[in-house]
């Protein structure tokens, strides 16, 4: 079986003996090395590797540019060509992708954000660097900001004209703040992932569309990375926490049906 790698490079998750090395001994090879070890580890295994993950911040925080993280403090963003170019050496065939969350709703964040990604993606290519696909995270709301069609459209074509893979790498749907009937919920998600959808699987450059992970069984804390307000399990996912098939299922297997024909991601 071929799978994703995710992530290569990230802000978070890292032990703190690491950056505390990296601030003090500024030695790149304690980026690019590990880049390198596990890139090739892997290598023949992956069809598609998640370089940086999330070097924005995020519209949820303002979309202000790039986010803290100890990598940019002592490399500056050089870091995202330098772990592009050691992961390329290490798997001369994988697609190289950087991901990133807030790319799909509607708010003048999102604007924003969405025009702070397009500005990374034109700097690593006008530098040279071997970034083939962009991977959108797609963690939708059914009751908070929506998705506007048009603007995901043209967001879309603007990274299908810079030569890039589109792949959608985390989609889930949010039923946070809706109400307690489930029925209603899980209609809302469905909904929400078939307007997403409609228009995503509209441009030929989306090759992959990958879940947030199959069942509500795993999504309340500890293992859930998401803390619930309203108290209620949360169901954003295709089955249900008993891996009965909900509305959303069935939205994603219809928007499959009828997408336009695509040579896969493989």
């Amino acid at each position: 079986m071929r799978m994703r790698g995710h992530p290569l490079v990230w802000h978070e998750r890292n032990p703190p003996w690491l950056e505390d090395a990296v601030r003090t001994r500024r030695d790149p090879r304690l980026l690019t090395g590990y880049v390198t070890a596990l890139t090739r580890r892997y290598r023949g295994r992956m069809h598609s590797l998640d370089v940086v993950n999330e070097a924005l911040v995020p519209p949820d925080q303002g979309a202000t540019g790039w986010r803290p993280s100890f990598w940019r403090d002592v490399f500056g963003i050089h870091y995202l060509d330098m772990a592009f170019h050691a992961a390329r050496e290490a798997d001369p065939a994988a697609l190289l992708v950087y991901n990133d969350a807030g790319c799909e709703q509607d708010t003048p964040g999102h604007d924003l954000f969405r025009k702070h990604v397009l500005e990374l993606l034109d700097g690593l290519i006008k530098r040279g660097v071997p970034v083939q696909g962009m991977g959108l995270q797609a963690h939708l709301a059914a009751f908070g900001p929506k998705v506007n069609q048009r603007k995901l459209g043209v967001f879309l074509d603007e990274l299908s004209a810079r030569n890039l893979a589109i792949l959608i790498t985390e989609l889930d749907v949010d039923d946070e703040g809706g109400p307690r009937d489930p029925d209603i919920r899980d209609r809302a998600t469905a909904e929400e992932a078939r307007r997403f959808l409609d228009v995503a699987l509209d441009n030929p450059a989306v090759g992959t569309v990958l879940t947030w992970g199959l069942t509500d069984r795993y999504l309340d804390p500890p293992l859930s990375w998401r803390l619930r307000l309203s108290g209620w399990r949360g169901r954003r996912l295709p089955y249900d926490a008993q891996l009965r098939p909900k509305p959303l299922h069935a939205a994603l297997a219809q928007a499959f049906r009828a997408a336009r024909p695509r040579t896969p991601i493989r």
